[in-house]
């Protein structure tokens, strides 16, 4: 019964099943995965910066949300931010939201 409502539930909100769901949110994961490596290989990634620096900035943002991380490491690298005001952003971040609400789902 709770599938159905969610497959209902997200046609209706987002237009999209849950077979696309599940492949946007392994999209989510290999971007997440991929802001990980950055900070991970700092060494590599973001050697223009001390490394003690860089375990410290890793142990603050670690638990941040996805999208934060990305805007971390291009603060760093001293390239341009997202503009968060842009569609593509606030998609992504829907999703990010949607994906984490499912997956992390704790009841009432």
């Amino acid at each position: 019964m709770l599938v159905r409502h969610l497959v209902i539930f997200m046609k209706k909100l987002f237009g999209m099943s849950l077979r696309l769901f599940s492949l946007q949110s392994r999209r989510l994961r290999a971007l997440e995965a991929d802001v990980n490596e950055i900070f991970i290989d700092a060494n590599i990634n973001l050697g223009e910066h001390d490394k003690e620096l860089m375990d410290e900035i890793w142990n603050l943002i670690e638990p941040k949300a996805i999208l934060d991380k990305y805007e971390m490491a291009l603060f760093l690298k001293k390239k341009e931010r997202f503009d968060k005001g842009d569609s593509i952003y606030q998609d992504t971040a829907t999703l990010i939201k949607l994906r984490n609400a499912l997956v992390h789902f704790k009841p009432e």
